[in-house]
């Protein structure tokens, strides 16, 4: 063992004893049992002569009586303590044999003297007299110099004798070697033949030997010999990369090249001078992230307007005055599709421009027009005519029938209006609408008490026969009446269906609904947020009916559910995309693990409020069937 051996971790009360030179033996019974076999002869006669030794000392064995010499060194012998090889070096044999007696002499002596007590009592007093005076530290300093030779020529020695110091000092050397981290472990050859423990020369684990040729434990060896002796590894199912919708700025943890050459000009359009050519998909989401960090003002606006523009979608238009807005309409004539959001700034002479300029304008959708009043938008309807064809307004405080009555005039051939919010239309400004033969999208939200349940029902019944998509949201006064007198008898195409805050329909009524509605083929949207009277009767009716069909379903709201139709959610909905179970309290772990096994065509769940999930489901990744990320919102996990 060399000088600059590698020591692993150790107390303070080692640290100080092993300054001074004090060591306790290793595997001293290992060692004995080692080279018992061996030295069996050569023990015999050095056991004799350690036994003289001891009588003439003073120490009297099989009966005598046990001194201890002052000045002089006590020995007790040991069986099987020399060196493995009669041709070691007899200096360091003997030096290391009186050093594993010395440190074991307390034990031996200690015995020895229990039984010299039993029969001269006398002579143990005056033995255990000495040893409490000087001869007692006289024998811990002869102990403490021969300890300091022994490590001296121990060490001296390692270099002469490679095998069998080599093979005596690893079996001394500290357990920490048998660890894996310490690399090879400090045995491998088998010692005591079959039955011995040995360790692994792969793995470093113990093993019990069964075969004498053999380094490996039985582990690793049938691995080795798997396959003609290949090793085989377990390898994982290969994963497949995430798909990313045209136009999404979700492009997992690493991003796409277009999604950071588009996230780094949102962060600098102001240096932007212009886009150059690039997609009008490109240009939409530029135009979406500026927006969304309300970053888009008059002068980065001139990038996304131009003669060459199909469709303009500004999303945040709450910093364009009334001059910027004139310049999107007269810098942007030949634009069919024109989206302005939160345009609380437009005016009617803006909309009087778009109306004369914009005459190829198809679709028109205007999110907060708080200014224009009705003059402004019956000019609006006058110069768009008969190429309008959606049109959605939001908010709109002063619209009122007088607009409503140009607007059906100029523009018949409307497919799509949406009314949210204008709340001074009135009755007489709702019964107009049922001169638009040719609607299939309708929505009237939130108009206020002026509109009767009555004008409803007779606008769905004039042009209910063509709807794809009714919309009522926001009527607390309906009843079961517009039920049951205007949709059931005259949708008989309907595909979606939204009736939220609407706490006036019972949930019998709404069983009945559904199981009388002709829908041939089938709902694909179904929305009843906020109706907080709903209960399982008519979640179990919407899914008996049309389960297999639905894409989009929103319970958001509906508290008294339990897990009886909840789970008929989960197990009768199959092709669901999109779900909303906010604020459902009974929704838990069990449900939303059997919905996204069964609905594999999930994309995006809303769970605000569901105080029942653990981290655990939220935060676990789920994969739909198009390899796409299933998303979590409004958890507090998330």
């Amino acid at each position: 063992m060399s000088n600059n051996q590698v020591r692993g971790p150790s107390s303070a009360l080692s640290s100080f004893l092993r300054e001074r030179g004090i060591r306790a033996p290793r595997n001293v019974w290992q060692r004995r049992a080692a080279v018992e076999n061996v030295n069996e002869g050569e023990n015999a006669g050095r056991l004799a002569e350690s036994t003289e030794e001891d009588t003439a000392a003073g120490i009297v064995g099989s009966g005598g009586v046990y001194h201890a010499q002052l000045g002089g060194e006590a020995t007790v012998p040991a069986h099987g303590s020399s060196r493995a090889s009669p041709s070691t070096n007899v200096g360091l044999e003997t030096t290391v044999m009186e050093v594993e007696l010395e440190v074991n002499m307390t034990t031996h002596m200690e015995q020895a003297m229990e039984s010299a007590a039993a029969n001269w009592p006398g002579a143990w007093k005056r033995s255990k007299t000495k040893l409490n005076g000087q001869e007692k530290d006289d024998r811990k300093d002869a102990a403490l110099s021969k300890r300091k030779r022994a490590k001296k020529i121990s060490d001296s020695d390692d270099d002469h004798d490679s095998q069998e110091g080599e093979c005596l000092s690893k079996h001394i050397a500290s357990r920490s070697n048998h660890s894996k981290r310490r690399g090879k472990p400090p045995h491998t050859g088998n010692v005591g033949g079959n039955g011995s423990i040995s360790f692994c020369d792969r793995c470093q684990r113990r093993y019990l030997v069964g075969d004498d040729a053999q380094n490996l434990c039985p582990a690793c060896l049938s691995i080795q010999t798997n396959r003609s002796g290949a090793d085989v590894l377990r390898k994982g199912r290969k994963k497949r990369g995430k798909v990313i919708p045209e136009g999404s700025d979700e492009g997992g943890p690493v991003k796409s090249l277009r999604n950071l050459c588009i996230k780094l000009i949102a962060d600098y359009i102001d240096q932007v001078e212009e886009f150059g050519d690039i997609s009008e998909a490109t240009k939409l989401q530029i135009a979406k992230i500026i927006g969304r960090y309300r970053q888009l003002n008059s002068t980065n606006v001139r990038l996304f307007i131009g003669p060459g523009e199909d469709r303009l979608n500004l999303s945040e238009c709450t910093y364009l005055d009334e001059k910027a807005l004139s310049e999107v309409a007269y810098m942007s004539p030949n634009v069919h599709q024109l989206y302005l959001g939160n345009c609380g700034r437009i005016t009617d002479k803006v909309l009087k421009i778009i109306g004369e300029n914009c005459t190829s304008l198809a679709s028109l959708s205007l999110s907060g027009p708080f200014l224009p009043s009705s003059t402004g938008f019956i000019t609006l309807f006058q110069g768009l005519g008969e190429k309008l064809r959606e049109l959605s307004l939001q908010h709109a405080a002063k619209l009122d029938k007088g607009a409503v009555e140009v607007l059906v005039q100029r523009c018949p051939n409307l497919t799509l209006l949406r009314f949210d919010q204008c709340l001074k239309l009135g009755d007489e400004g709702i019964r107009r609408i049922a001169d638009l033969k040719h609607l299939d999208f309708l929505e009237l939200s939130r108009l206020g008490e002026k509109v009767s349940e009555d004008s409803l029902i007779h606008v769905i019944r004039t042009v209910g026969a063509q709807l794809r998509v009714l919309s009522l949201n926001g009527h607390s006064h309906l009843t079961d009446k517009v039920l049951n007198e205007a949709i059931i008898p005259a949708c008989e195409r309907l595909q979606e269906i939204s009736m939220e805050e609407s706490e006036g329909l019972t949930p019998a009524g709404m069983v009945d609904f559904f199981g009388k509605l002709k829908a041939p083929s089938g709902l694909s949207v179904v929305s009843l947020s906020r109706n907080v009277h709903m209960n399982d009767d008519v979640i179990v009716a919407i899914v008996n009916h049309f389960g297999t069909s639905l894409r989009r379903l929103n319970l958001n709201g509906l508290d008294e559910l339990t897990d009886y139709s909840l789970g008929a959610v989960a197990v009768g909905c199959p092709n669901l995309t999109e779900l909303d179970v906010s604020w459902i309290r009974n929704v838990n772990d069990a449900i939303l693990e059997k919905l996204l096994a069964n609905s594999r065509s999930l994309s995006k769940v809303k769970v605000y409020g569901c105080n029942k999930l653990s981290e655990f489901i939220i935060n676990r990744r789920w994969i739909n069937k198009y390899e796409q990320d299933i998303r979590f919102i409004g958890n507090e996990y998330i």
